[in-house]
């Protein structure tokens, strides 16, 4: 018998799947395919080998045996190819296509399969060779050939779409399994074309599909670019998970306490060995990864380490856990990445308990309001282009209108819950500088009023009823300087009383902004935010002052309508304003502090 190749192959396979069995792995999409076609070659070999035994001792056994076993040998070809086939593919479509069209060529494989065990097949066997021959082996030769194409087809013919190691692991292994095919066709005595599937296994395994390569050496959990695969595979699956992000606040945490994060973090695999249906993964930075499909489990096992840490006196400050419940909301890795930033930014005094961050953690996005872009197309500098082709402001401010309602849309598809127009428009036309700067131009400062509340309000027609949609009227922010100066008396009536937006956002951080009594023109229907707090100089605020101008403001409008924030942003451009970060911070606080003591927790 020539056995010795098919049995080096199954030994090798062999040794193989029990590597692959003892390693951690991810059960992704890709990896069950890898190991489905290891499976099917495993059990190709056994039979190829089967099929010899029982063809030299043929008479010993029933012809019918001996024939239904070397059948099974070539069914188990049909089905290896079409699993190279959907390997090769699965880069191509979505998860849920891809598994579609998996199921239409198994259907096919299945027919194929009853075909070959219904046709004749004939043995040859001598002292130097054994094949078999007849209909069924021939009829198996041309559906894997045609399957191996098709696999190349996908390697070669879409290149750009497959993972380029992928790819070329499939050229090779399928190119490697021709050739054993042809040469095994024309060499009956050779018979390498098992042996030949077991070294294309090999190759998948050593250039895309070995665990090994997704674990994290030091730790032993899962690495930062296995939990970026992982995580876009669940997206695109569309199934619920839930992430504990574990992280040490400060950055010189490990330093100070003489241990490194290596030590420290495999501490907490330990802790949380015991949690079978949690998948730990190395951060992009230092921290861990925590996901699971069940947030309680997420809850409990993030309790367990903070009762832990509460130990630890040097680091149970310094350790942040958040628990983002339905991940599965975002988009993409990079979303979830800039999610967890902002959680970071915004709870700075979290770290030592568990935030979660639920449903009632709102996405809020900014944009330039639709008036900052129509005024921006009827500058002096740019009229002349936009007339090209707009003929009239009032065809203009149509299709700026419709385009907005479209993006807002598309906003509260993401998920964004609070969107805010920044407008610079208003500002820039307070003052009696203002007025004679339209005058001087022959431009009517009425009419541009008029045109910059119609087309904010049309962009606002058919807004989702949960969305809240705010607009911050900007004065200028460059390095700590400003633009425009002025009351908001001469705009009250329009922006004030007839704006559709939920609250408006006012600079009243000094004189520029004039006083409080424009704020009796807002309708009922709007919160006022009063920006007291400026974000163009260091210095706090006297936390009494701002608290009796709250008060003054609330002459004009019910306190309970009434809130605070810093007046502008901290950098509306990449140079920002004149203040270091924690002074930033120390502004922040100071409006944290002020609204808690005058409208309570």
């Amino acid at each position: 018998m020539n056995i010795q190749i098919q049995l080096c192959g199954l030994f090798m396979l062999a040794l193989l799947f029990i590597f692959y069995k003892s390693t951690k792995t991810l059960h992704l999409y890709k990896e069950k395919i890898f190991y489905r076609a290891m499976c099917i070659i495993i059990i190709s070999l056994c039979l190829d080998i089967l099929s010899l035994v029982s063809i030299f001792y043929r008479t010993h056994f029933p012809r019918l045996f001996v024939n239904f076993v070397c059948k099974a040998y070539l069914v188990t070809l049909i089905w290896g190819a079409l699993t190279a086939l959907i390997y090769s593919s699965a880069d191509l479509f979505t998860r849920k296509k891809h598994q579609k069209i998996a199921r239409y060529l198994h259907i096919l494989a299945l027919f194929q399969s009853i075909v070959t065990l219904l046709l004749p097949i004939h043995i040859f066997s001598s002292q130097k060779k054994t094949y078999t021959y007849g209909l069924s082996v021939n009829c198996v030769y041309f559906f894997v050939f045609l399957y191996i194409l098709a696999a190349l087809f996908s390697a070669i013919g879409f290149a750009k779409k497959i993972n380029p190691r992928r790819a070329f692991a499939v050229i090779l292994w399928m190119f490697i399994w021709l050739s054993s095919a042809v040469v095994q066709f024309f060499n009956n005595d050779l018979l390498i074309v098992g042996y030949a599937s077991a070294i294309g296994i090999l190759i998948l395994f050593v250039i895309m599909e070995n665990p090994e390569g997704n674990l994290d050496r030091h730790l032993g959990c899962f690495n930062s670019y296995a939990l970026t695969i992982y995580i876009n595979e669940l997206l695109e699956h569309g199934g619920t998970f839930h992430i504990l992000e574990h992280s040490l606040r400060s950055p010189h945490a490990s330093e100070e306490n003489n241990t490194n994060y290596d030590s420290w973090n495999r501490h907490i695999l330990r802790l949380l060995s015991s949690y079978k249906d949690i998948l730990v993964f190395q951060n992009l930075q230092t921290g861990l990864i925590l996901i699971s499909s069940n947030a309680d489990v997420l809850r409990e096992a993030g309790q367990k380490l903070l009762n832990h840490f509460s130990l630890l006196e040097s680091f149970g400050s310094q350790v942040s856990l958040t628990l983002v419940e339905n991940a599965n909301s975002f988009s993409s890795m990079n979303d979830i990445y800039d999610f967890l930033s902002f959680v970071h930014a915004s709870h700075p005094d979290a770290a030592g308990n568990l935030f979660v961050a639920d449903q009632n953690t709102i996405a809020k996005y900014t944009i330039p309001a639709p008036a900052q872009m129509f005024q921006q197309m009827i500058v002096p500098t740019n009229i002349e282009t936009t007339r090209k082709y707009y003929a009239t402001n009032e065809e203009l401010i149509q299709d700026i209108g419709v385009a907005y309602q479209d993006v807002i849309k598309q906003f509260y598809k993401a998920g964004c819950r609070n969107l805010q127009l920044d407008d610079c428009t208003w500002g820039a036309i307070v003052g009696d500088a203002a007025k004679q700067r339209y005058k001087a131009l022959g431009i009517d400062l009425e009419d541009v009023k008029k045109q910059l509340l119609t087309v904010n309000n049309l962009a606002l027609e058919g807004r989702p009823e949960d969305m809240v949609i705010t607009s911050h009227i900007c004065r200028g922010n460059y390095h700590s300087t400003f633009f425009t100066s002025g009351p908001y008396d001469t705009v009250a009536d329009y922006v004030f009383a007839k704006e559709n937006v939920d609250a408006l956002f006012l600079e009243y951080d000094d004189e520029r902004s004039g006083g409080f009594a424009p704020l009796k023109k807002v309708s009922e229907d709007k919160k006022v935010v009063l920006g007291l707090i400026t974000t163009k100089k260091p210095d706090l605020e006297d936390k009494e002052k701002v608290i009796n101008r709250i008060r003054q403001a609330a002459k004009y409008i019910p306190l309970e309508r009434l809130c605070l924030s810093p007046q502008c942003g901290f950098a509306s451009c990449a140079i920002g304003n004149k203040l270091t970060e924690e002074e930033q911070w120390a502004k922040l606080k100071l409006v944290k502090e002020i609204a808690e003591e005058v409208w309570g927790e």
